[in-house]
């Protein structure tokens, strides 16, 4: 297994938790975090954005895809906990939707808008036009840390909400995709910002 990721992606190390946690031998091939990705564009098909997964010839893209077929090749430890798989994993889809939208959507453009200088402009504008936004300058990504900053600390603290229930994890006593998807949130903005 090959995984094609880069560093601070907060959906690789969603991948990477889930590989290790599947005690799964990998490699790692690193790929820009922005840009122009010729080798990796042509691998995947198209798709630009990491990680990427490969297997042999097949290549899943898409962390949602890539658990799926973890979890059908590696059943255990499963990452849907419970007497109800099902239960579990609509539970988990539905945090996982949270934590990967609302919450590391405004927590991304507060972490790139407090460090905005640090990251080289062509970064600001490939994210831009991902999100299919007109390139920015460099004071309206500077401006987007303090307008996504109370967005941000709310919903963070949802996240000590969620494990107040003396569980554990979130769901139960046994980690599942949901953990994962959310600790990637306080991973990202950690891994950036240093705090």
């Amino acid at each position: 297994m090959i995984l094609h990721n880069y560093e601070f992606s907060n959906y690789s190390e969603k991948v990477r938790l889930l590989l290790s946690y599947k005690d799964v031998s990998w490699k790692s091939v690193n790929i820009p975090s922005y840009g122009v990705k010729p080798d990796y564009t042509r691998l995947t098909g198209g798709y630009r954005r990491a990680p990427a997964l490969q297997i042999g010839a097949d290549v899943y893209c898409d962390t949602r895809l890539i658990a799926a077929v973890l979890e059908d090749l590696f059943p255990s430890p499963t990452i849907y906990p419970g007497e109800s798989m099902e239960q579990v994993k609509a539970q988990c889809e539905a945090i996982i939707y949270w934590a990967e939208n609302s919450l590391m959507r405004p927590l991304a453009l507060y972490v790139t808008g407090l460090h905005a200088d640090e990251f080289p402009m062509a970064f600001h504008i490939d994210r831009a036009k991902l999100h299919g936004k007109p390139p920015p300058s460099l004071n309206k990504v500077c401006e987007s840390a303090r307008t996504y900053f109370p967005q941000m600390k709310a919903q963070l603290q949802w996240i000590e909400g969620l494990l107040s229930g003396g569980q554990k994890f979130i769901l139960s006593d046994a980690l599942s995709l949901a953990d994962l998807a959310v600790y990637q949130c306080p991973w990202f903005l950690e891994k950036i910002t240093g705090s």
